[in-house]
């Protein structure tokens, strides 16, 4: 009897030895796997630090070259006055030597004038929208990074940011519909925003992995933004006869 006591006992120590063998091995897979998340996660937090800081560098870079473009064209507007201001004291000083061509020479000059004005209107705006542009995705990151409590329905959709009112309601139609860049802008800025909106809800409901593949069609069509409003903003600075369609001139 002892000894089938025994040998039951055995079996019974065999099979809980057994089962808690079973329940290590299964915690250490998922210990294993809660490590591996845990990295998955410290990577992405530490992709998005690296895309918040590139964010913060590109917005103070456009910053700075906004300010420099916006001086040079009050430089080249104040350059331009004063060649219109110099013609017409000629004009004044002696009339009869400018009365045949004087007034031809007027409206050529006129036009120049126009022209310079409506090609530093666009270059000072699309300098505005690049600045406007990373400052939307500096909100998004900035989410991501738990800085920011705002939600999806808190950030502007592509007809109601600066470049949309303009783009679609504003002079950007009127005057620069023409333009090379213009028409292909509007998909690509369209999906920057969907993208954006998208990640912040993906965001808020835990889908992490799919909050950060809205990001990368953010950013991919962020590019496709920026380089559109750089095109447009040199086709106007190239030819003047693109601007203004509407008004006349």
């Amino acid at each position: 009897m002892f000894g089938v006591k025994y040998q039951y006992e055995a079996h019974v120590l065999q099979q809980e030895n057994r089962r808690l063998q079973q329940a290590v091995q299964g915690l250490r897979a998922e210990l294993a796997a809660e490590r591996e998340r845990s990295l998955a996660a410290r990577s992405r937090l530490e992709a998005m630090q690296i895309e918040l800081g590139k964010c913060l560098l590109k917005f103070g870079e456009a910053f700075l070259h906004s300010t420099a473009e916006i001086s040079n064209l009050a430089t080249l507007i104040q350059d331009e006055t004063g060649r219109v201001r110099h013609q017409i004291e000629a004009c004044a000083q002696n009339p009869a030597a400018h009365s045949r061509d004087g007034a031809s020479g007027m409206f050529a000059l006129s036009r120049l004038m126009d022209g310079v004005i409506s090609a530093s209107t666009l270059r000072s705006f699309t300098e505005v929208a690049k600045i406007d542009h990373l400052v939307y995705k500096f909100e998004i990151y900035k989410i991501f990074m738990g800085l920011s409590q705002k939600e999806a329905v808190d950030l502007a959709d592509h007809t109601r940011c600066r470049l949309g009112s303009w783009y679609y309601q504003g002079e950007g139609r009127d005057c620069f519909s023409r333009l090379p860049g213009y028409r292909d802008m509007e998909g690509p800025h369209r999906r920057f925003h969907e993208a954006g909106r998208a990640a912040v809800d993906c965001f808020h409901s835990g889908q992490h992995d799919e909050g950060f593949a809205a990001i990368a069609r953010m950013e991919a069509a962020s590019t496709d933004v920026l380089a559109d409003l750089e095109r447009m903003a040199l086709s106007g600075e190239t030819d003047a006869s693109l601007l203004c369609r509407s008004q006349v001139r």
